[in-house]
């Protein structure tokens, strides 16, 4: 009788998945592939596993890169085995597939709460079934283990999807693999397509070697709807903005968070920094806005530092409502009228809700607080085409400030604005009845021609859409878990509150009060309610 840690290795699949932006550690192959041998918890291993088939399928629209990668490994041993896969993932890749094989056919994985997935996963393997279940953690790569995948020849067949937007440089998908893999195939379609080079001569090649990446130029791509979770999407790319030199801040308004939850160790830094940048922007005019449920004051000083020897005087208590602090009436005031706005805040609401609003100026976000809500803070700067300044210094952050960047949405235009670099793009929900659209920026209005747009079956909009909708309950806080988690299943995107499950037959569906996919295999489905 095997131990019970012996036992949780005996699974079908455990796959820790990944977004985050650290690349160490990454293997020369990639994919990457490892065994190690029954009842072993030692390192994995580089020998007697190999690719039997590998296959990329890239779908580009919009510029929004839709892309499924799938592989079958076979193992050469005499043992049965456990295999590790990893893929890495390209930066602002977002997760929205996952499956593996039942009885020889992939199935989708089912999204649930993390930790009730991983319940149901240890309870099933413990009692010798056969679960897999898809998790995230801390490096930019899908990682997988799979067990058992019998001896002599043994093999099992996983999935793995996600979107990502292709940047000014183009996206490089790795591709690299030092052992002959059987049976290779690569589809790419849609913009770039013509002009995408992989380390394949074919759309298809036998038992070879792979060196080099696949590679999808930014080919110009145009707007488009796509329809994916039982709604409409309009992806807009946006001509990239011209370039200008540093210019002159003309109005500058400081926010200031004087709520009684502030970090009091955090205030003589946060002085400084308000100091510093200043110094270094030089305004013809700055503004102080302070309260904590309210704006309890809003005039403009005539200097920095009349401004920072304000921010010294500063009492600091009641509770926290930043919707209220943010005030677009006041901000549009002709005497304050900023084009610049640097909110000081830890970002946290304790009365009302940390909306997140379209403002007057630029946002940019600072805070000194170890446990400020970096989140919001960042999805406010993001919605405002500014930017969360924390991790930078005074200087570095007036040099940002400074710089011309991106599209900045009208204060009651809907949508939101994804960039990959130096490239943009507006996507939000329509109504399918819709036949024209004007775009509302602080700059300029743009029409759009909704009926001469192609409408296609495509991910990537629904799935960026949806990931900036469970970052945004996120920043509410551990009361928003729930509509988190129903977030991720309505647009299919994993994120760190969620994890794909998949399970062996129906009765396994049945027992854990789950719906099984729709592509479950007929043949397990005959008992299911």
């Amino acid at each position: 009788m095997h131990s019970v840690s012996s036992m949780i290795i005996r699974c079908l699949c455990f796959l820790l998945l990944t977004l985050a932006l650290s690349t160490e550690g990454y293997a020369t192959d990639a994919p990457e592939i490892t065994l190690r041998g029954d009842n072993d918890l030692g390192e994995f291993e580089s020998e007697g596993l190999s690719l039997e088939r590998l296959s990329i399928i890239v779908e580009v629209q919009s510029g929004l890169a839709q892309v499924s990668l799938s592989a079958t490994l076979r193992n050469e041993t005499e043992d049965d085995v456990e295999a590790s896969f990893a893929y890495p993932l390209p930066e602002g890749a977002v997760i929205n597939g996952y499956a593996l094989d039942i009885e020889g056919e992939l199935v989708d994985g089912v999204l649930m709460p993390k930790e009730r997935a991983e319940t149901l996963y240890t309870d099933r393997v413990t009692a010798s079934v056969d679960p897999g279940i898809a998790a995230r953690t801390a490096d930019n790569r899908y990682r997988t283990r799979i067990y058992p995948i019998s001896a002599d020849g043994g093999t099992r067949s996983v999935r793995l999807d996600f979107i990502v937007p292709v940047p000014a440089n183009g996206l490089r998908l790795p591709l690299s693999q030092a052992r002959p893999i059987d049976h290779i195939s690569i589809q790419i379609s849609g913009d770039g397509s013509d002009f995408a080079k992989t380390p394949i001569q074919n759309n298809t090649a036998e038992n070879t070697t792979l060196s080099g990446d696949v590679f999808i130029p930014a080919a110009p791509a145009s707007a488009g709807l796509s329809h994916h979770a039982d709604e409409v999407f309009l992806t807009l790319p946006l001509a990239e903005p011209i370039k200008r030199q540093e210019t002159a801040i003309q109005s500058v308004a400081i926010i200031w968070d004087t709520s009684l939850s502030r970090d009091a160790n955090g205030l003589p830094a946060e002085r400084k920094f308000v100091g510093d940048v200043l110094t270094a922007l030089r305004p013809e005019k700055q503004s102080l806005i302070y309260g904590a449920d309210r704006i309890d004051f809003a005039a403009p000083y005539n200097s920095p530092a009349q401004l920072s020897a304000a921010l010294t005087r500063l009492t600091y208590d009641g509770a926290t409502n930043l919707s209220a602090l943010l005030d677009t009436e006041q901000l549009s005031r002709k005497d304050i009228s900023p084009d610049i706005c640097l909110l000081i805040s830890d970002g946290r609401s304790s009365v009302g809700t940390n909306q997140l609003l379209n403002l007057p100026c630029r946002v940019f976000t600072y805070s000194a607080d170890k446990n400020s809500n970096t989140d919001w803070l960042g999805l406010l700067a993001a919605r405002n085409n500014g930017a969360e300044l924390s991790s930078l210094g005074a200087r570095d952050a007036a040099r940002l400030i400074m710089e011309a960047k991106g599209y900045h949405l009208g204060p009651n235009q809907s949508g939101e604005i994804f960039s990959a670099g130096s490239r943009h793009w507006l996507i939000m929900p329509i109504n399918r009845k819709a036949r024209r659209l004007t775009i509302d920026f602080q700059s300029h209005e743009q029409d759009v021609d909704l009926g001469t747009l192609p409408t296609q079956a495509h991910r990537g909009a629904s799935s960026l859409w949806g990931q900036r909708r469970m970052a945004e309950l996120r920043a509410q806080g551990p009361s928003a878990f729930d509509a988190v988690v129903k977030t991720s299943r309505r647009y299919g995107v994993q994120g760190k509150e969620t994890a794909f499950l998949v399970l062996e037959d129906a009765d396994d569906y049945i027992e854990a009060k789950i719906t099984p996919p729709q592509n479950f295999p007929n043949s397990l489905l005959v008992d299911y309610k």
